[in-house]
């Protein structure tokens, strides 16, 4: 495993001032969200980074992140890229 950061395509709704993620296609895969662990913002100069820690229908559990000023979302922590240590 290496510590990693890919865009992905997140399926989200933003109501009463929230937003929240509801799918995301990664890997080739869409991934469900089933549960949102935890939520925190971060700034990036004057704009917010809206952070997630959710658990999939498959119970994976993955860090998604909004960056507000791009309007896009990236997946980060241990993704499997196929390296073995030492590579």
């Amino acid at each position: 495993m290496k510590e990693a950061v890919e865009r992905i395509g997140v399926l989200s709704v933003f109501e009463n001032g929230e937003v929240r993620p509801l799918k995301f296609k990664w890997a080739g895969r869409v991934h469900t969200i089933k549960k949102i662990l935890y939520k925190w913002v971060t700034r990036e100069g004057a704009y917010p980074v809206y952070h997630f820690s959710v658990l999939t229908g498959t119970d994976d559990d993955y860090q998604l992140h909004l960056d507000s000023l791009r309007m896009t979302w990236t997946i980060s922590g241990g993704l499997d890229t196929g390296m073995t240590d030492g590579q």
